[in-house]
């Protein structure tokens, strides 16, 4: 009872000497606090069947985990010499600065990435000036970086992003070209309409397909089987592309 009693009379304290939004902040940092290790301890949990389901090695799994502890290490050192420089509400106010920039930053790398990549294949189409023929040399780069990703997609996880942002560059600069480029060559004869329809028709019903196609491959057959069949796509639009150089070369030449 006396235990109960003292619970009471520090909250009526603790209370008493905080401003409601005091409060209100107090909660929200413990709230915080306790979601984030949450999280955290909820990917150890759920570590196993990842592994099963996707079939990256346990040391690469375990690699997030590894990399939050080292981080977590270096914040308490950094932030534990800024303690003695810096005020309470300076640090709380840092601390959630720069985590509010690396949510915002990180997810757009990747994208960022992305359109360098396709900035600089749609330049190398410009320069080319023949779009099949482009196609052609950026399926050689996809098929490349799709076969590299096979090879290497259990040894790094940096070398694996790196590929997937290059596989996934190349394919959207060959999609560029094929449905604004293409089409635009067909404006002498006013038939840009019909084959913007029909290239970009193609395009989704690619996307459709491969939306549930890939997700249920890399489900059932795993990642490796994914990434190698992305390779062999790769390869035979390559193909494809080069044997209709030679017809596309005429036709531009021709209108």
């Amino acid at each position: 009872m006396q235990c109960v009693e003292k619970v009471l009379t520090d909250r009526k304290m603790f209370q008493s000497n905080l401003s409601p939004k005091q409060q209100r902040f107090i909660f929200g940092a413990l709230m915080t606090y306790v979601f984030a290790y949450f999280l955290r301890n909820n990917y150890a949990v759920a570590l196993p069947a990842l592994l099963e389901k996707t079939g990256i090695s346990r040391e690469l799994g375990g690699l997030p985990i590894t990399a939050s502890f080292i981080s977590y290490g270096i914040g308490q050192i950094v932030f534990g010499l800024c303690g003695d420089h810096l005020p309470p509400g300076k640090m709380i106010a840092c601390g959630w600065t720069i985590t509010i920039l690396s949510n915002i930053l990180l997810p757009l790398l990747l994208p960022l990435f992305n359109i360098i990549i396709t900035s600089v294949s749609l330049a190398l189409a410009r320069r080319i000036r023949n779009e099949i023929k482009s196609i052609m040399i950026l399926g050689i780069f996809c098929a490349l970086s799709a076969g590299f990703l096979h090879l290497f997609l259990d040894r790094s996880v940096v070398l694996t992003i790196t590929l997937l942002i290059l596989v996934a560059g190349f394919t959207n600069s060959m999609n560029v070209i094929g449905t604004v480029n293409v089409p635009a060559r067909y404006h002498s004869i006013n038939r840009v309409s019909s084959i913007s329809g029909v290239t970009n028709s193609a395009v989704y019903i690619g996307s459709a397909v491969s939306v549930w196609g890939i997700a249920k491959l890399s489900v059932d057959l795993g990642w490796h089987f994914t990434t190698a069949m992305w390779f062999y796509l790769a390869l035979g639009l390559t193909v494809i592309a080069a044997l209709a150089i030679r017809i596309w070369t005429a036709f531009i030449r021709k209108i």
